[in-house]
């Protein structure tokens, strides 16, 4: 083949793959950011309020990182929320139909329908429909030890990691509620 060939066959492929990009590996980027974008949408939306160890929505497996999470806590966040994407059929996903009430959310709309920030939470799920499994436990392995770390003094620590709820010093109301098991984002099906 000439080189011109090989040119528009390596184009054509690439325009197949999607134009998002490619990171080292063949793993997609994502063409928006969590931290920067969805994060913020989801702070507007409030949904820290009741996704978190005493809000209306403790017993779901969402839960939020306290508002002092660093940066790199709410990234491995963003990838631990894979666990509400339906891989098959993106448009499926909790992570898109709860926050927008297409399937029953006891908050209610939280993300209006055809608005950009449905559009950025789409492009999320999308690229976390594609992110390998490795990743997503590479994330919660941050998260784990990022709770690890904070053990010792009085912050309390709630992160979507599978089987990952911290809470430091409890009430005593509260005490143990936030360590049964099957608490934090997990696997679906």
């Amino acid at each position: 083949m000439s080189n011109s060939r090989w040119s528009l066959l390596a184009i054509v492929i690439v325009s197949a793959m999607g134009v998002e990009g490619l990171r080292a590996g063949g793993q997609a980027t994502p063409t928006v950011s969590f931290g920067r974008t969805l994060y913020p949408i989801f702070e507007n939306a409030q949904c820290r309020g009741c996704h978190n160890d005493d809000g209306v929505a403790s017993a779901t497996r969402l839960h939020f990182p306290d508002p002092n999470a660093t940066p790199d806590e709410i990234e491995a966040f963003g990838l631990t929320l894979a666990a509400l994407v339906d891989r098959a059929d993106p448009a499926r996903s909790l992570l898109i139909n709860k926050p927008t009430n297409r399937e029953r959310h006891t908050g209610g709309v939280r993300i209006q329908p055809g608005s950009f920030d449905e559009e950025a939470l789409r492009e999320w799920v999308r690229y976390l429909a594609g992110v390998p499994d490795a990743a997503v436990t590479a994330a919660r392995a941050r998260l784990s030890a990022a709770g690890a770390a904070t053990a010792s003094g009085p912050a309390r620590r709630s992160f979507s990691a599978r089987g990952f709820r911290q809470r430091v010093q409890e009430p005593a109301a509260h005490a143990g509620r936030a360590a049964a098991p099957g608490r934090g984002v997990q696997r679906v099906g």
